[in-house]
């Protein structure tokens, strides 16, 4: 066999592709991660100001998955699924306590890709408030920017002295759910419409469509 110096054709390995291969697989697979990580990212979760409710102290901001929003229902595994065909993309959880009257007031902000999305949370919650508050007693409606928000409330029942009353409300900003749950001895739809257009504005108002 004659060399390339004798003038003959080179002698070309047949494992040099596969070499080549090899030294590009560390660089491809580092890409795909890359792509399946920027994929997997999650949105940013909403912002929920320390002085959204005036006169109560704030708790630190709780970041909410899916997962943990599905926990309020007695079957998780359902309104997890709702989520996801609604496109929830993130949320967060705020708690207000510290007063008298009114002992705390939890306010979430829940983002979707649409606001067709954000109201299939809310449709969900009009049926099964009563899976957050134990049981609803009485339902009603607030204005919020010219708009309806259902309004359900808990009442005690008498058989327990410290049971106070419980008020859950919740309305679309475009993609962004807010919802706003109030406890306390002085809790009434009132206090409920109130507290509510405080959240409202410090939340930002209306949104269009993510």
């Amino acid at each position: 066999m004659r060399d390339a110096s004798e003038g003959g054709k080179p002698q070309i390995s047949e494992t040099a592709p596969h070499a080549r291969i090899g030294r590009l697989l560390p660089v491809v697979t580092l890409y795909l991660a890359s792509l399946a990580a920027c994929g997997s990212q999650t949105a940013p979760p909403p912002s929920i100001p320390a002085d959204a409710v005036q006169g109560l102290k704030a708790s630190s901001t709780r970041v909410l998955a899916a997962i943990d929003v599905a926990d309020d229902a007695l079957a998780p595994d359902e309104l997890t699924s709702i989520l996801e065909d609604a496109e929830y993309t993130s949320g967060a959880e705020r708690t207000f306590t510290g007063g008298g009257d009114i002992r705390s007031v939890t306010v979430r902000v829940l983002k979707f890709r649409s606001a067709s999305g954000g109201q299939s949370y809310l449709d969900w919650l009009d049926g099964h408030a009563g899976e957050i508050l134990g049981t609803v007693d009485l339902s009603t409606t607030i204005g919020i920017d010219g708009a309806k928000a259902p309004v359900y409330g808990h009442l005690p029942g008498g058989c327990c002295p410290k049971e106070v009353p419980v008020y859950l409300t919740g309305w679309s900003d475009g993609a962004k759910i807010v919802t706003v749950l109030v406890l306390g001895p002085a809790a009434d739809e009132r206090a409920v419409a109130s507290l509510a257009a405080e959240v409202h504005r410090a939340t930002g108002g209306s949104e269009g469509d993510a």
